[in-house]
């Protein structure tokens, strides 16, 4: 699989009709980002940067005011705190000295005092409204953008509306009609799961049976903490590349934020023609300036629409390809004896569980402070030598055995020959380096069955 260019080895994106000359800035701590797993599509010459009017930073003011008060509801709310980062979901509770947000059906409670401002979103109808204002009719691929937004936000009905007028301009549009078909199989799909749910009886004592497996495994994901949307958005943004970019949203906000906070950064044009420029530049432009100024605060404005690829390599040939179906099985990583290790199994190929999964491995550290994914050297990386038979294996999974004493660890990579291992290396190969500290927070579960440090340590 051969490397990315990083960003900051030569520039990607020509600004020189935009801005003057300056230096290539090297993002030292932020490997410069890549390519998303968007399917092949027909980009316009010149797409205009398309707004979400409602979800803007706040500027961090002089004093530390307390937030504005909201009510709990039903709609979206996004929480600004004050470590520069936000969260959205919805607002459920109010207590004197918290809010909790569900994010991806998980209650997550936050301080007040981490709170800067909080701020409640319109409907999705109304911000699909005042989006879609903004956008001519004829401009199809900026439409076809706010339709897939509005699959990401599951309104179904809206996106499918929005793809059937791309389609009577134009009949042929290859993104737009397989857009549809994926809507069409959505809404197929809600539709008959609404029929089951109905039909089903609830379990009483005439009907002991109760929930099946797989709503027990539903209901222990839903226990699970997962990232939210706008934490994934952040992940994206670390790992774009501007030379095969992703469908993306950027608004006319970001523009505004980068002249007001960088108006003396020689990468900023100072003159009214080169700041009304930046307005009419492609969003890969406005991104590739933002990294180039390490506008680390202005990322969470910025809307990856689809994943890298680097993570579609991370959900194709890891996460589905053999993590799940053996490292994260019940009776392995993926249940209450997990150990210190424990990752989501439910429904993998869903972003919040993948991603989730991504950033618990890379962030896990073994006992003797080694990382599970050595980005450095790939082929030393645990996270596979655990994964390979033992006598192939230069960290040898730990034995694992059953109530009867039999072994139930079996190796997931056969060898190194083995294509498991090969796009595994590929994945791990593919990342940037050094490294980006994502600026997310996260709190990997702790197992009912982990075992105190100071205990005595069974055989695993």
């Amino acid at each position: 699989m051969p490397r990315r260019r990083p960003i900051f080895a030569a520039p990607l994106i020509s600004l020189a009709t935009l801005l003057p000359a300056a230096p290539a800035l090297a993002r030292s701590d932020d490997p410069a980002p890549t390519p998303a797993p968007a399917p092949a599509e027909t980009k316009p010459a010149e797409p205009k940067p398309t707004e979400e009017p409602t979800e803007e930073p706040t500027e961090e003011p002089a004093k530390d005011p307390k937030p504005e008060p909201a009510p709990p509801g039903s709609f979206e709310t996004v929480l600004y705190l004050k470590d520069g980062t936000q969260a959205t979901g919805r607002l459920t509770d109010i207590s004197g000295d918290s809010y909790t947000l569900v994010i991806s059906g998980i209650p997550t409670r936050f301080d007040k005092s981490t709170v800067l401002r909080i701020a409640a979103l319109p409907p999705i109808e109304e911000r699909y409204k005042q989006m879609r204002a903004t956008i001519p009719d004829e401009d199809l691929e900026q439409r076809l953008t706010l339709a897939q937004w509005l699959r990401d936000k599951k309104a179904y009905t809206l996106a499918l509306a929005e793809v059937e007028g791309i389609l009577k301009a134009d009949g042929a549009h290859p993104g737009a009609r397989d857009l549809k078909k994926l809507l069409d199989l959505q809404i197929d799909m809600e539709r008959e799961s609404a029929k089951r749910r109905a039909a089903k009886p609830p379990s009483t004592p005439d009907n002991p049976e109760g929930p099946s497996e797989i709503e027990k495994e539903a209901e222990r994901s839903r226990n699970f903490p997962k990232l939210s949307e706008d934490q994934i958005n952040i992940l994206r943004v670390y790992e774009l590349d501007l030379i095969s970019p992703p469908r993306l949203l950027v608004p006319r906000e970001l523009i505004d934020e980068i002249i007001k906070r960088y108006a003396d950064d020689a990468l900023v044009p100072a003159s009214p023609e080169g700041r009304e420029a930046l307005y009419k530049a492609r969003p890969t432009q406005i991104i590739d300036l933002v990294y180039r100024l390490k506008a680390r605060e202005l990322y969470p404005m910025i809307k990856v629409l689809e994943d890298p690829p680097v993570f579609q390599a991370f959900k194709r040939d890891v996460h589905q390809g053999w993590l799940i179906n053996s490292c994260a099985t019940s009776r392995c990583h993926g249940g209450e004896q997990a150990g210190r290790l424990m990752l989501d199994r439910y429904r993998p190929a869903e972003p919040a569980t993948f991603y989730t999964n991504f950033l618990i491995l890379e962030r896990f550290r073994l006992a003797d402070g080694s990382p599970l994914i050595n980005y450095t050297e790939p082929e030393k990386s645990p996270l596979v030598q655990f994964a390979m038979p033992r006598n192939l294996s230069s960290r040898p999974h730990p034995i694992v055995r059953e109530g009867n004493g039999l072994e139930q660890w079996k190796p997931a990579i056969r060898s190194k020959d083995d294509r498991r291992f090969i796009n595994t290396m590929n994945w791990i190969r593919s990342m940037y380096k050094p490294r980006p500290d994502y600026a997310v927070s996260y709190d990997p579960p702790q197992p009912k069955g982990l075992v105190p440090a100071d205990a005595p340590k069974p055989e695993r």
